[in-house]
C-alpha cells in the first residue's frame, strides 16, 4: 500500500477560514448596517411614546379653566399662571426636556387654522402676543388630536434649528371640553440627551454582541475549517489516489451526513421544544390572566352580593314587603326624630291612624292576593297625596300611620285627612270590578295630646276607634273625652252579647208617608236597645260596634225574622198592607247565605199582600257590583223590594243602578235638612228625583221635619217622604194604634 500523500492542513483551512471571515465580517457590516437603521426607529418610536405620556400627563395636571383665561404671557403676573408655568417647569426637570421646547397653546381660530397663540411657554423670555403658525406637515396632527381628544406625535421634521420630534395632548376643562393644547419637543440628533440616550439603549448591547460575535466566530469557523477541511482533503486525496484506500476510509458511517441527519434533528426537536414551551407559557399566561380576571370578578360579585344583603336586610328592618312603605318600626322612629324637632323648633305635628272600612268584607270576597293589590294601590294613592317631608306607614293589616312633621294648623291635618280619603276614595279596577274604598282616620296633636311618641300613636288609634263607632268614612280627633268612651265600648261590647237573650234589643217603626195623599204606604224597622242599667242606648253608637265586632250578622238575623213574625200577625189581624223596610248592614249583606237564610225565613210565614222592603246602602252596593247583582236579582225573584238607602252620599256609578234593578232610591237627610234653602242641596235632590223618575223608581225623602221642607219636596215632585215631622219611630203597638187605624184623620 503506498502511502497518502496527504495536501497541507494549514492551506486549505487558512484559506477556508479567510473565506468564511470576509463573509461573516461582510454580513456583520451589512446587519450592523440595518440593526443601527432599525435601532434608530425604536428610539424615535420610544422617545415619541415618551413624549406623548410627557404631554398627557401634563395635560391631566393642568387646571383648564384657568388655562382658558390666559392670552399668551401678557398674564404672567397671575398667580394661576404663573402655577401653571411652574408645574411645566417640573415636568421639564423630571423628564430632561431642553428648557424652551414645552408650552401650552390656545385653541386655533377659524379665520386661521393654521396659527395657534402660545399660553404658558417655558421660554427665558416670554414674549406678549406670540403666536405659533403650525407647520403644513404637521397641521393634520394638530387637528386629529382636536377631533379625538387623544394625544398625537409628529414623524422627525427638520427645520433652521435641526431634526425634532413633538407630540401634542389636548387641555380640558372641568365639563371634559377641550379647552387647549400642550406640546413638548425633543431633538432627534447629538444634541439631546434623552435622544442619545434611547439610542444607547439599542445600540451599545447589539455593538457589544457584534464584538463578541465576531472572533467568537472566527474562532468556531477556523476551528471547523481544522476539523472538517482536513478530513475533506484527505478523503478527496485519498478518493484520488487510492480507491481502497477510500473504501477503508468509508468503512464506518459517513461524518457529514451523521453530523447533518444529527444538526437537523437537533433543530428540529429544538424548534418543536421551544415551540411547546412557548405555547405552554402563552397558554400559562392566558390562564394566570382569567384566573387573575375571574378571582377579581368573584371578589367583587361577593362584595356586591354582601353589600345588596346588607341593603335588602336594612330595607326589609324597616320597610313593608308588601306596599313598600315604612313599617312600624321605622315609623315609630321618625315620630321620635320628628317630635324632637318639633321641640327644638316649637311646632306642632300631628299623627294619623287610618283604617279600610270593610276590608275583611273585601278579603273575604275577592281572595287574598286581589285584598292585596288593593293595599298596594291604598299605599301608592296615599304616598301620592302627602308631602315629600311627610311619612306614610303601614303599620298592621289594613292600617296605615301618616306622620305631619311640620303642622301649622289644625286646620292643615283636617285637609290632609280630607285629601286622604278622596285620593283613596276614587274607583279603582281589581281584576273586572271597579272597587271603591272609604278610609276611616284618626287624628293625635303634638304636644296638646301626648308627649311621647307610643302615647300619642295610641291617641290616634283611640280617635279611629270613635270614627269607626260613627260609622267610618271620616276622621276625628283625638280628645280627652275619647279615653273613657273606649272603656264604654268594652262594657256595650260585653253587655250587646247579652241583650239578645235578655230582651233588651226590639224593633220600632217608623211610618213612610204619600206626599200627595198622606197615607201611610210603608214604615222602616229601626233596632232600639234600651239596657236595664244604662238606659237608652243610640243606635249611633251600638250599631257600629255591633258591626266590628261580627254581632251583626246575628243581630241582623234576629231582625228579620222578628219583622217578618210582626208583618204576619198584621195580616192575620187584616190590617191595611203596606211595605216594611228592613235594613241589612254590610257583614249582613256580605254572607254566603243571606238568599237562603230569606227564603228560608219568607217560607215560615205568611205575609198576604204585604211586601218586605230590604234597604242597602251605596257603599254596600258598590263593595263588589257583580255579587250585588247577582243577590238582589235572587232577592227580587223571592218577591222582595229593594231600596237604596242614603242615595247621593257614597259612590254609585249611574251605569250601575239600572243593574241593580231597583223599586226605591232614598234621599239622605243631609240633603233634605237645607233642601228649601241651599240651592246645591236643592239640585241635588232634584236630580235624585228626576233620574229615579227616569228608570221607574220611587223616590222617598227621610228626615223631613218642617212644613216647608215637604211644601219644597212636593214642588220637586217626591215620591214620599218619612221624619219627625210626621212620627218618631214607634214600638209595634203604638204605630197599630196610633197610625195605621186612624192614618187619614191625622194626616188630614
Amino acid at each position: 500500500m503506498k502511502p497518502i500523500n496527504r495536501p497541507p492542513r494549514l492551506s486549505m483551512a487558512l484559506l477556508m477560514a479567510l473565506k468564511f471571515t470576509f463573509a461573516m465580517i461582510l454580513i456583520s457590516l451589512v446587519l450592523l448596517s440595518i440593526s443601527l437603521y432599525f435601532m434608530r426607529q425604536l428610539s424615535i418610536q420610544r422617545l415619541g411614546s415618551e413624549l406623548k405620556r410627557i404631554v398627557t400627563t401634563a395635560s391631566l395636571k393642568i387646571d383648564g379653566e384657568a388655562h382658558q383665561k390666559f392670552r399668551s404671557n401678557e398674564d404672567a403676573d397671575n398667580p394661576a399662571w404663573r402655577e401653571i408655568r411652574g408645574y411645566l417647569s417640573q415636568v421639564q426637570q423630571i423628564n430632561g426636556l431642553e428648557f424652551d421646547h414645552l408650552y401650552t397653546f390656545h385653541l386655533p381660530d377659524q379665520e386661521h387654522p393654521g396659527q395657534i397663540q402660545f399660553a404658558v411657554m417655558l421660554h427665558p423670555d416670554p414674549f406678549v402676543g406670540a403666536v405659533y403658525q403650525i407647520p403644513e406637515r404637521n397641521q393634520p396632527i394638530f387637528q386629529k388630536a382636536l377631533a379625538t381628544g387623544e394625544p398625537q406625535k409628529t414623524g422627525v421634521y427638520t427645520d433652521d434649528h435641526g431634526s425634532w420630534l413633538s407630540a401634542i395632548a389636548p387641555i380640558r376643562d372641568r365639563q371634559n371640553h377641550i379647552v387647549g393644547l400642550i406640546e413638548a419637543d425633543y431633538r432627534v440628533d447629538g444634541n439631546n440627551a434623552a435622544y442619545l440616550a434611547a439610542l444607547s439603549a439599542y445600540i451599545l448591547p447589539l455593538l457589544g454582541l457584534f464584538a463578541i460575535f465576531i472572533p467568537l466566530g472566527m474562532a468556531v469557523i477556523w476551528y471547523l475549517t481544522h476539523t472538517v477541511a482536513n478530513p475533506i482533503s484527505t478523503l478527496a486525496a485519498t478518493a484520488l489516489t487510492d480507491p481502497e484506500q477510500e473504501a477503508a476510509f468509508f468503512c464506518g458511517p459517513s461524518p457529514w451526513r451523521e453530523v447533518d441527519q444529527l444538526a437537523k434533528a437537533l433543530v428540529k426537536m429544538r424548534h418543536r421544544i421551544q415551540t411547546q414551551i412557548a405555547q405552554l407559557r402563552s397558554f400559562n399566561e392566558a390562564l394566570e390572566v382569567k384566573v387573575k380576571q375571574r378571582t377579581r370578578e368573584l371578589e367583587q360579585a361577593q362584595h356586591e352580593l354582601k353589600l345588596q344583603t346588607q341593603r335588602e336586610l336594612a330595607y326589609q328592618k324597616t320597610h313593608d314587603s308588601l306596599t313598600g312603605l315604612a313599617n312600624r318600626h321605622l315609623f315609630a322612629e321618625r315620630l321620635a326624630a320628628g317630635q324632637m324637632r318639633a321641640l327644638q323648633n316649637d311646632h306642632q305635628l300631628a299623627v294619623l291612624v287610618l283604617d279600610i272600612d270593610r276590608f275583611k268584607h273585601l278579603n273575604d270576597n275577592l281572595g287574598i292576593a286581589q285584598g292585596d293589590t288593593i293595599l298596594r294601590e291604598v299605599g301608592t294613592r296615599l304616598e301620592g297625596a302627602l308631602k315629600r317631608t311627610d311619612t306614610v306607614a303601614r303599620i298592621d293589616g289594613d292600617e296605615f300611620a301618616v306622620l305631619l312633621s311640620k303642622l301649622h294648623s289644625v286646620q292643615e291635618a283636617a285637609r290632609t285627612a280630607e285629601r286622604l280619603i278622596q285620593a283613596v276614595g276614587q274607583p279603582q279596577t281589581v281584576g273586572d270590578l271597579d272597587i271603591h274604598v272609604s278610609l276611616s282616620v284618626g287624628i293625635a296633636l303634638f304636644p296638646d295630646d301626648a308627649q311621647v311618641p307610643d302615647e300619642l300613636t295610641a291617641c290616634a288609634e283611640k280617635a279611629l276607634s270613635a270614627t269607626k263607632t260613627g260609622g267610618g268614612g271620616g276622621f276625628t280627633f283625638f280628645s280627652k273625652q275619647l279615653v273613657p268612651a273606649s272603656a264604654r265600648l268594652l262594657a256595650l261590647e260585653n253587655e250587646l252579647r247579652k241583650a239578645l237573650n235578655t230582651d233588651q234589643v226590639c224593633l220600632h217603626y217608623q211610618p213612610q208617608i204619600d206626599i200627595h195623599s198622606g197615607e201611610i204606604i210603608g214604615a222602616e224597622s229601626l233596632m232600639r236597645w234600651i239596657h236595664p242599667e244604662m238606659g237608652f242606648i243610640s243606635p249611633g253608637e251600638f250599631i257600629p260596634l255591633a258591626e266590628e265586632t261580627g254581632l251583626m250578622v246575628q243581630i241582623g238575623k234576629w231582625s228579620i225574622r222578628s219583622v217578618l213574625r210582626t208583618v204576619q200577625d198584621w195580616h192575620r189581624r187584616g190590617l191595611t198592607p203596606i211595605v216594611v223596610a228592613v235594613n241589612l248592614s254590610a257583614r249582613q249583606f256580605a254572607q254566603d247565605d243571606l238568599v237562603a237564610f230569606m227564603a228560608e225565613s219568607l217560607a215560615e210565614v205568611a205575609l198576604g199582600d204585604f211586601r218586605i222592603e230590604l234597604e242597602i246602602t251605596e257603599s254596600i252596593a258598590m263593595g263588589d257590583v257583580e255579587t250585588t247583582v247577582r243577590k238582589l236579582a235572587d232577592l227580587r225573584a223571592m218577591g222582595l223590594m229593594v231600596a237604596l238607602d242614603d242615595f247621593g252620599t257614597g259612590y254609585s256609578s249611574l251605569s250601575y243602578l239600572k243593574r241593580f234593578h231597583l223599586d226605591k232610591l232614598k234621599i239622605d237627610k243631609s240633603f233634605v235638612d237645607h233642601v228649601a234653602e241651599e240651592p246645591e242641596d236643592s239640585a241635588i235632590a232634584k236630580a235624585v228625583i228626576e233620574m229615579g223618575h227616569a228608570l221607574g223608581l220611587k223616590v222617598i225623602a227621610e228626615g223631613v221635619e218642617t212644613q216647608t221642607q215637604l211644601d219644597y219636596l212636593k214642588t220637586l215632585g217626591c215620591d214620599e217622604i218619612q221624619g219627625y215631622y210626621f212620627s218618631k219611630p214607634l214600638p209595634e203597638a203604638e204605630i197599630v194604634d196610633k197610625w195605621l187605624a186612624r192614618v187619614n184623620s191625622e194626616i188630614g
